[in-house]
């Protein structure tokens, strides 16, 4: 597997970690990464990302076997409202947020 600016971080602090793969060729959710890894779905975490009409965007962080309420989540952000992003602009983002591409 390629280093990602994560891994570098990690390593730079001396941070222990585990760096776990699975196939993902058929498609994969959060619940599908619990059950692979065999962990409570409570400690598998999604990350979910969002936009307002001012075009912010918005990072939260849930439990795999939660959904986000958009309604509550703009309250917590104070917008009126904001949406999941598409799945097109993820990668875009991502790389701006995390300064590599997912493969």
């Amino acid at each position: 597997m390629k280093k990602t600016n994560a891994i570098r971080i990690l390593e730079s602090n001396n941070i222990d970690y585990e760096l776990i793969e699975y196939s993902t060729k058929d498609g994969i959710g959060g619940m599908d990464v619990a059950t692979k890894l065999s962990e409570n779905p409570r400690t598998v975490f999604k990350t979910l990302v969002t936009e307002s009409k001012e075009n912010e965007n918005f990072v939260f962080v849930v439990p795999v076997d939660k959904e986000l309420d958009l309604k509550k989540a703009a309250e917590c952000v104070n917008s009126k409202k904001i949406e999941m992003i598409p799945q097109k602009n993820y990668c875009r983002l991502l790389v701006i947020f995390m300064g590599d591409a997912p493969q």
